[in-house]
């Protein structure tokens, strides 16, 4: 059971005595809270007017930019992936250009961009 699980015979072993004994009350793994959240709720205020500004440097916020942005703050390194968790958290979406139709025709699409009416008859 312990290989299936991943883990050492003796913490399988002592999980399951102090289930035994006491119950589900005996798995004290619910009570750990964990590590304090990478951002403060100023801090996550703070990241979500800086991404809705202009990036200084080019316009666009990039992952990178946006690590570096909370490595300063932070005054430690920031995984690129972290700071795309906390983009994502706070309701940012990637910027990606529209899909093209691989067999679409640029002359065609704009010749219909030109002839169709700006207001629908829907």
């Amino acid at each position: 059971m312990a290989q299936t699980l991943g883990y050492s015979t003796r913490w399988v072993r002592m999980v399951i005595g102090r289930y035994n004994r006491d119950q589900p009350l005996a798995d004290l793994r619910h009570q750990n809270p964990g590590q304090p959240p990478l951002l403060t709720p100023e801090l996550q205020e703070a990241f979500r007017q800086a991404l809705l500004q202009p990036h200084p440097r080019d316009g666009l916020w990039t992952i990178r930019n946006a690590a570096q942005w909370l490595s300063e703050k932070l005054s430690r390194p920031v995984d690129p992936r972290r700071a795309w968790a906390w983009m994502k958290r706070l309701g940012f979406a990637p910027l990606r250009p529209r899909p093209r139709h691989r067999e679409g025709e640029p002359e065609r699409q704009e010749g219909f961009k030109k002839t169709s009416s700006s207001s629908s008859s829907c």
